[in-house]
C-alpha cells in the first residue's frame, strides 16, 4: 500500500541526514519517492525510482540514495523516530478514511529501488551496478 509519495525530511526531525557540530542541519535534505507499506507483513518500505541506467548514475546516483537512507531513515539511531511519524501519518490517513486498517510492524524500514529499464541490457546492468557499489 503507498502511504506517501515525495516524502521530505524535515531539517527539524530527529532522522535528517545530519548536523554538524554548531548542531546547524546540512541543506541537503533527501525525500524520498514512495513511502509504502507491505500489507500482510505491516513491513516498512522507502522506494528509490530509477528509469533506465543514465537515472543510476551521477549526482542523483542509485548509491547516493542508499547512503542518504543510511544516514537518516536507516540509521540506527533515527529509524524509530521516521517510524513513529509514519504511524501518526497512518493513523490521519486512517480516520479521513483514506486508507484501510492496516498495522504497522515496529521495525526498521526496508530500503529498495524501483527500476524501469529504459533499453535493453540495462536491468542485468542494474544488477552488476548494485552488486558492484
Amino acid at each position: 500500500m503507498v502511504l506517501d509519495i515525495e516524502y521530505a525530511l524535515s531539517e527539524h526531525s530527529d532522522y535528517c541526514i545530519l548536523k554538524t557540530e554548531k548542531n546547524k542541519v546540512e541543506d541537503k535534505q533527501p525525500r524520498i519517492d514512495i513511502v509504502t507499506i507491505e500489507k500482510n507483513t505491516g513491513q516498512l518500505y522507502v522506494m528509490e525510482l530509477k528509469y533506465g541506467m543514465k537515472s543510476v548514475l551521477g549526482e542523483a546516483s542509485a548509491k547516493a540514495h542508499l547512503n542518504d537512507f543510511n544516514l537518516s531513515v536507516g540509521a540506527e539511531q533515527k529509524w524509530e523516530y521516521f517510524w513513529e511519524d509514519i504511524q501518526v501519518l497512518l493513523e490521519e490517513k486512517r480516520k479521513r478514511g483514506l486508507v484501510k486498517s492496516t498495522e504497522l510492524k515496529h521495525a526498521k524500514p526496508v530500503f529498495a529501488f524501483v527500476f524501469k529499464s529504459e533499453i535493453d541490457g540495462d536491468i542485468e546492468t542494474f544488477k552488476k551496478y548494485l552488486r558492484e557499489n
